[in-house]
């Protein structure tokens, strides 16, 4: 762009006299200090307070249960969430300025809150899934290299859904024959009930539903997992030894195959694994964009449910209840009192 500078005398003999009198600009002081004294506080934070919430055994357990999930956001916002509200509760029921009475049912009212909102908040992101799946498969394929990968996921969870096929039919076969020899064993009906329905509700490839109608135990609808496990609780109860037999020939032979059998994958996982096998440009920006996506689901849901939603809804009826039930039970005290003084 070419720029023309107005050089009348004026404006040049404005300039050169600022010129002048300006002198030379001091260099800009850095935030040096108060980047030390930031991280001094955070480190503070997580030294006295952050580690006592979160190295212990109960979050190790948390941990470790979750450290597999597909999307492990929304299970830390849910114990952030019962973190922040059990401060609340414990800040409540410690307050002297309050009478008891009002002090355990302000608390109650926020376990209340605490309970509603997370199962909400779990049941609306679990309906919601699908339907983001989709968008972020839309998102994705807005550019040329997140199209070009989740084309290239599909093609993989196709071969590795393929491959699973052929694992469950072989050794369903072999585990039938006796060729081989699975260690799970069960003693008395209500174990084989168990194990069966167990693995009837995790049935995400079908291969169970099909093994268990090979030997006539079936539904209309194969994917309705508890009418299917109720039908499989009636056989087993009313069933012959022989009869369970087979069901559980049929579990062994599931539970071989699902330690063989590989997971599909979803779009963070094939780029994790395979992104580097194939030229996407911008790969871990690909990353960054998908992970972020996926983790904004919760963070909307959780956010909303918790924060807004669950705590505008109860507020009023939780109040007006236990406005009623101080009420009454102060009535009942100056009932009592009554009586006693006549």
């Amino acid at each position: 762009m070419k720029v023309s500078f107005n050089t009348s005398p004026i404006l040049n003999n404005q300039t050169t006299n600022s010129a002048k009198n300006c002198r030379p600009q001091a260099t800009q002081t850095s935030f040096t200090g108060l980047s030390q004294i930031y991280d001094t506080f955070c480190h503070g934070v997580g030294k006295h307070f952050c580690r006592h919430i979160f190295d212990n055994k109960f979050i190790d357990r948390i941990a470790h249960t979750i450290r597999n999930s597909e999307n492990a956001v929304k299970h830390f916002l849910a114990v952030g969430s019962v973190i922040t509200s059990g401060m609340y509760m414990r800040q409540t029921l410690t307050n002297k300025k309050m009478d008891k009475d009002r002090r355990q049912t302000l608390a109650m009212n926020q376990l209340f809150t605490l309970i509603l909102s997370t199962a909400g908040a779990y049941t609306l992101d679990s309906k919601l899934k699908n339907w983001w799946n989709k968008k972020h498969e839309q998102f994705m394929k807005l550019s040329d290299s997140g199209s070009a990968a989740w084309n290239e996921m599909e093609k993989r969870n196709e071969k590795i859904k393929n491959e699973n096929a052929q694992i469950n039919k072989d050794i369903t076969a072999k585990v039938l024959s006796g060729e081989i020899k699975s260690d799970l064993q069960v003693n008395n009906r209500e174990e084989l009930n168990k194990i069966a329905k167990k693995f009837i509700k995790t049935d995400t490839n079908g291969y169970f539903a099909e093994k268990l109608a090979d030997i006539g135990i079936q539904v209309p609808d194969a994917k309705d997992w508890k009418t299917l496990a109720k039908r499989v609780e009636e056989v087993i109860a009313e069933g012959s030894q022989s009869r369970n037999t087979e069901i559980l020939k049929r579990i062994q032979a599931e539970d071989y195959v699902r330690k063989l059998i590989e997971p599909t994958l979803n779009i963070d996982q094939y780029l994790e694994r395979y992104g580097k096998n194939h030229v996407f440009t911008n790969l871990e920006k690909l990353k960054i964009q998908s992970k972020g996506f996926g983790a904004l689901r919760p963070i909307l849901v959780f956010g909303f449910i918790y924060r807004f939603l669950v705590p505008l809804a109860v507020v009023k009826p939780t109040n007006y209840l236990c406005e009623k039930y101080l009420a009454n039970k102060k009535a009942k005290e100056a009932a009592k009192q009554n009586s006693v003084q006549a």
